[in-house]
């Protein structure tokens, strides 16, 4: 037995490789690191204020969504070409086995993020609503909608 013989997988795994990746560390993943804590904090900050005392959203706001949605794109991205690694330490370059990692938990909550709840509220109109939630819900209407739904929606 040779030490440095790969093991099986690898040759498997050989061609199946990313051909380009985002780096995990340096200068650049330093400053994206930076980059998104800032973004968060600001989610983190402003989403509270907006819950508790937003009528109807300014237009700043709107663009301000759309900004978050461009960012956080971003890191999905990054996130599906950042390798991972197993439970054995090895790093994982693999495209299809990153993409089930990530599909098997973080897609679902990545994709509720890009609900445009800004914007809905944003177009829509109080008088046009209706007593019924449901209703309300079907045709995006989110001026009449209880505050608890509004809540869970932002998260």
């Amino acid at each position: 037995m040779k030490p440095l013989e790969p093991y099986e997988e690898d040759k498997d795994q050989k061609n199946k490789n990313l051909t380009c990746y985002w780096p995990i560390e340096g200068t650049f993943v330093k400053y994206y690191t930076y980059w998104m804590l800032l973004n968060c904090l600001s989610v983190m900050i402003f989403v509270v204020a907006r819950v508790g005392f937003e009528e109807k959203p300014w237009y700043y706001v709107v663009v301000y969504d759309c900004y978050l949605d461009v960012v956080f794109f971003i890191d999905m991205i990054r996130i599906f070409t950042t390798p991972i690694f197993n439970e054995s330490g090895k790093m994982i370059t693999n495209r299809k086995l990153i993409a089930k990692a990530y599909f098997s938990f973080w897609f679902i909550f990545d994709l509720w993020g890009f609900y445009p709840l800004a914007y809905l509220r944003y177009i829509s109109d109080y008088d046009a609503g209706s007593k019924d939630d449901w209703n309300n819900w079907i045709h995006q209407n989110y001026q009449r909608l209880p505050r608890f739904y509004k809540i869970l929606l932002i998260l």
